[in-house]
């Protein structure tokens, strides 16, 4: 989830000819955390409910420190500036 998709994401964007917009945008969701409706699909095919919610809070907690480097290694590859901050800062 974290290695594949990216990477796939990755490979289309650099392959094909697409505008900036759409690449950004392939790129974000490849990074971005699992939907908010996956855990119902799940349960309604029969998984447990504290197996489901508790790959749920995995993921989420993986994603903390995923995502910003993730963006980070993206935009390295793709010669561009791209930056997201580990937490928020307060002013």
């Amino acid at each position: 989830m974290y290695i594949v998709v990216p990477v796939f994401a990755a490979i289309l964007a650099a392959l094909f000819d697409l505008t900036p917009a759409i690449k950004i945008e392939l790129l974000l969701m490849a990074v971005s955390l699992v939907p908010p409706i996956l855990p119902g699909k799940q349960l309604k095919l029969g998984g447990r409910a504290n197996y489901v919610y508790g790959l749920l809070v995995a993921a989420s907690s993986c994603a903390i420190v995923f995502v910003p480097l993730a963006v980070e290694a993206l935009g390295r590859v793709f010669h561009r500036e791209a930056h997201v901050a580990l937490a928020l800062s307060r002013k």
